[in-house]
């Protein structure tokens, strides 16, 4: 059996009730029934500012202290409709001024600390969310991206989901949608080439493994006078080889980059020497013949 449970039966619920919002309740269904929930976005008619971002405020709260806090799909309608918002500030001056107001009155009255010359997305989800500034600013990035990307407001909730979550799209963000770099094999890359020693000594080959040839390992050494080293522990642990690899690729990553870019630099200015070289060569035997 497949029951389907259409918004407009529930806003006609509502309605039905004078409700101004509509609150989570139950609904009993067969069991193991199929149950597909229909999506449709209706913009809300904002008439006062100040009750619209209050009626915001009360269902978060809802979302938050009742069993849906850690559905994402509750928040993601919150943060649709904190878009939508968003969206009305940008395109209807008067809106704009009231909707400013209201979040600035709504600050005052809680006492939340925002800035009003700060993005006006970031203060809309502060005024519904708290004042967290981790938070803030996680939500109020994904929504500025999906407002750069020109996602609709019907559209923002399937946006968030194919993007992986509001995480997802934050983290995309902050790294401007470049690939996220493999430190460990970056490190591996670079260190390969470089011997600054070999050792052969009993003690330490057996205790390792003669099959693992390739194998990072990590030797724990102790400085001693004159820059000699003393070898103290061997640890072949995987998690803390590819910490110490980790930790090499944040300490040298821009000068391998920088040193990239010097050898991009050599190698255009060898190929541009050999382009002219050439072509003198060229002219040289048509003026012979």
């Amino acid at each position: 059996m497949n029951t389907t449970i259409a918004n407009e039966a529930i806003e006609a619920t509502a309605n039905a009730n004078g409700a101004e919002h509509t609150t989570m309740f139950g609904i009993a269904v067969p069991e193991n029934a199929a149950v597909t929930v229909k999506e449709a976005w209706t913009a809300p008619i904002i008439t006062n500012a100040y009750n619209s971002i209050l009626t915001l405020i009360v269902d978060h709260d809802e979302w938050l202290n009742g069993v849906h806090r850690t559905a994402n799909e509750e928040l993601y309608l919150l943060l649709q409709r904190c878009y939508h918002l968003y969206k009305v500030m940008s395109s209807d001056k008067e809106l704009n001024k009231k909707l400013k107001a209201a979040i600035e009155k709504h600050d005052l009255e809680r006492n939340l600390g925002i800035d009003m010359k700060s993005h006006s997305m970031t203060n809309i989800i502060k005024v519904v969310f708290g004042a967290d500034r981790r938070r803030a600013s996680s939500y109020s990035t994904a929504l500025r991206v999906a407002d750069a990307e020109k996602v609709e407001v019907k559209d923002l909730p399937n946006f968030l989901r194919e993007a992986g979550g509001v995480e997802e799209v934050r983290r995309k963000q902050a790294n401007c949608g470049a690939p996220k770099v493999d430190k460990v094999a970056e490190a591996i890359r670079h260190t390969s080439t470089v011997t600054l020693s070999v050792i052969s000594e009993d003690a330490i080959s057996s205790t390792l493994d003669g099959g693992a040839i390739g194998k990072p390992i990590v030797l724990l050494a102790t400085q001693d006078v004159n820059a000699t080293l003393k070898i103290n522990a061997v640890v072949q642990t995987e998690g803390v080889a590819n910490a110490v690899l980790t930790a090499i690729y944040n300490a040298n990553h821009k000068a391998w980059a920088d040193k990239g870019k010097q050898q991009e630099a050599v190698s255009e200015a060898d190929e541009l020497a050999a382009m002219i070289e050439a072509a003198a060569n060229s002219v040289q035997v048509d003026e012979a013949a």
